[in-house]
């Protein structure tokens, strides 16, 4: 009995950019937005062929596990990073990963050169005092607790009456960018974007990263090395690992700034803390922050609430622009796999994301995952022949650790149940999907 033809679904869990959507739907992709909760997450996703996320959602290994064992072939992530997707339950279950860095690379460089720019020119405080300095006076005060049994009704009244700002130009004199030195910790896509902008204004870029790109806009040097020389260091990594501990602020100059617009487990925040009360570091800026709120409206506060030199922004790297990209790039990408069987941009199989995978036309097509050892080919191919089904051709990827492979035949005639059942009773293989 040959198996009905299925509808590709995909869901996409934390919203998508209505350009995405009509690439999905121009593909004949139906896609679901309607938003499914963590707690029912596992029970749904292996009903659909691909789901996409931004940064909302996790896909923990309970969820993929879950989604292996039913249709999910594909997950799709707007931006670059992974954090929030189980990468090695992924690789374990056969699940492909895909990214779409490119389109918020250049914003978020964007917003990593703004912090280095309001720090080197005080342009926060500035702001603050200029506008509000009377008010921020009095503030103070009764942080200090200079205004402790006074009469509220009296405190309230002085407040209200605090109009203006306040005048202090020499206290908000700032430096120079050129001839600076840059370190950026991790040079991909967004790391090389940030150099190209801060050497167009005269700064000298170091990097630190195991790939080095020879026509990138930067010097490389051992992580020590560069932070040492470093007046600003910006985090660029991919993941929540961390980059900035004790050993590493006790190399930096007094004088210098570190931004972070990667994750906010990258620096150690108590080390960060104790750099900046113990004056050992002149500044940072902060646009990844610990607990920060799930949803808009909700009350912030930061360990880091007491610094004048420390400035924040909300996880605000994409932009309108941007989000529009991701969201149109991680669409195709999505297509281009779960349509054509391009692997290309896959950051969870052994040749990585720069794979050349061509676009196939695909008429029957049958996905397979299964261990990555001689003679499993022979074996699908023999099954296949046997049910009287000749192979048109076929594209197979292993994945990271190369222990296991994903591989999509595309067959002269569809699949048939009895096809599918023996194939997925070799030893050798995990599953079977269409």
């Amino acid at each position: 009995m040959t198996t009905p033809a299925r509808v590709i679904k995909v869901l996409a869990n934390d919203g998508m950019d209505e350009g995405g959507l009509r690439i999905f739907r121009h593909a004949k992709v139906q896609v679901d937005t309607i938003k499914v909760t963590k707690d029912r997450l596992a029970s749904v996703v292996g009903e659909y062929d691909g789901v996409v996320v931004r940064s909302a959602t996790k896909m923990t290994a309970e969820v993929v596990e879950a989604g292996a064992k039913g249709s999910l072939k594909i997950i799709g992530r707007q931006g670059s990073g992974t954090d929030n997707v189980d990468k090695e339950a992924t690789i374990n279950h056969g699940i492909i990963l895909k990214t779409s860095p490119e389109g918020n690379a250049g914003p978020t460089a964007e917003l990593a050169m703004a912090h280095i720019f309001a720090l080197a020119r005080k342009l926060v405080p500035a702001h603050i005092e200029t506008k509000y300095g009377q008010a921020m006076e009095i503030i103070s005060k009764i942080r200090n607790g200079e205004l402790d049994g006074a009469d509220p009704a009296e405190v309230v009244r002085i407040i209200a009456a605090a109009e203006g700002g306040a005048w202090n130009k020499k206290k908000f004199q700032g430096i120079s960018l050129t001839n600076r030195t840059l370190c950026i910790i991790g040079c991909g896509y967004i790391g090389k974007k940030l150099a190209a902008k801060a050497s167009g204004i005269g700064m000298n870029v170091v990097g630190v990263d195991d790939i080095k790109d020879p026509e990138a806009h930067i010097t490389y040097l051992n992580r020590d090395e560069a932070i040492a020389k470093a007046d600003f260091i910006s985090i660029h990594v991919n993941g929540t690992g961390l980059i900035l501990g004790e050993h590493e602020f006790s190399l930096m100059k007094p004088t210098a700034y570190v931004v972070n617009a990667a994750r906010a487990e990258n620096i150690d925040p108590d080390a960060l803390y104790h750099a900046l009360k113990e004056g050992r570091i002149a500044g940072a800026g902060l646009d990844v922050h610990e607990g920060e709120p799930e949803k808009d409206g909700i009350a912030f506060r930061s360990r880091f609430d007491e610094f004048p030199n420390v400035i924040f922004t909300q996880h605000q790297g994409p932009t309108k622009e941007a989000t529009a990209v991701t969201s149109a790039d991680i669409a195709q990408y999505m297509v281009d796999f779960l349509i054509y069987r391009s692997f290309a941009n896959a950051v969870n199989i052994a040749a990585g994301p720069g794979v050349q995978s061509a676009r196939r036309d695909t008429t029957n097509p049958l996905l397979i995952f299964h261990d990555n050892v001689p003679r499993t080919f022979s074996q699908i191919d023999d099954v296949i022949g046997k049910h009287g089904i000749n192979i048109h051709d076929f594209v197979s990827e292993p994945m990271v650790g190369k222990k296991n492979a994903v591989t999509i035949y595309d067959l002269f005639q569809p699949p048939t149940e009895p096809l599918i059942a023996e194939i997925s009773s070799l030893d050798r293989v995990r599953w079977v999907k269409q």
